[in-house]
């Protein structure tokens, strides 16, 4: 992992490539210790998030959700999704996003994104410079913005972050519920009409994200 801490609080964090780390100008075999100076980290935590990263309120939180991912659980549009981007030298940005899911989900999944394909690692571990990224991340469907703030995909700085992990916030404490999730995962693995997920709690009014199969 690659955490950077934000002057505003919380963890901006990324599993970085060698070629990422070369981009944020990290070393590459050694870990960076933390920096005392916070402009330093909020400088960090940009960079970071224009290269697909996320916020977290908390690592608590973060490795939660994260295991419980790792174990199977599938979260769909409830966990941010995984975002690549590839800065290339003749300016712009390529970005593609996946689901977070990993896993045996069946031939034809009903994620809301993709699922990351399966010549991923194969050809991403070769690359060597950004340009070498971005023609890969074309062949794998990204989309090419001239310009960076034009970029909804992804995060520019910290403020941007915190304002998306709110979007997320609602849907990974309705994975919490209990009564919810069995309806969710039903929802994901049996399949059927289309409906809204909506919040299994009766007390609770806010419509769920999304729209998944029944």
């Amino acid at each position: 992992f690659l955490v950077a801490y934000p002057s505003r609080g919380g963890l901006v964090l990324m599993h970085p490539s060698p070629l990422d780390l070369q981009h944020l100008d990290l070393p590459r075999t050694h870990d960076t210790p933390r920096s005392s100076l916070p402009a330093v980290e909020d400088g960090l935590a940009d960079r970071m998030l224009r290269l697909g990263a996320h916020w977290w309120p908390s690592w608590t939180l973060y490795a939660q959700h994260a295991d419980r991912l790792s174990s199977g659980t599938v979260y769909d549009f409830h966990f941010p999704p995984d975002v690549y981007v590839g800065h290339p030298s003749s300016g712009g940005v390529w970005v593609v996003r996946f689901s977070p899911d990993r896993g045996n989900l069946g031939k034809h999944p009903r994620t809301s994104l993709p699922q990351r394909p399966e010549a991923w690692n194969r050809v991403m571990r070769h690359v060597l410079t950004m340009d070498e990224r971005c023609e890969a991340l074309k062949g794998f469907g990204a989309r090419f913005y001239e310009d960076i703030d034009t970029c909804e995909d992804i995060c520019k700085t910290v403020r941007e972050g915190v304002e998306e992990f709110v979007r997320f916030e609602a849907l990974l404490g309705r994975i919490e519920d209990r009564e919810y999730q069995e309806r969710w995962f039903t929802a994901f693995h049996v399949g059927g009409r289309a409906v809204e997920v909506r919040d299994a709690v009766e007390d609770k009014r806010n419509r769920g994200w999304g729209c998944v199969l029944l």
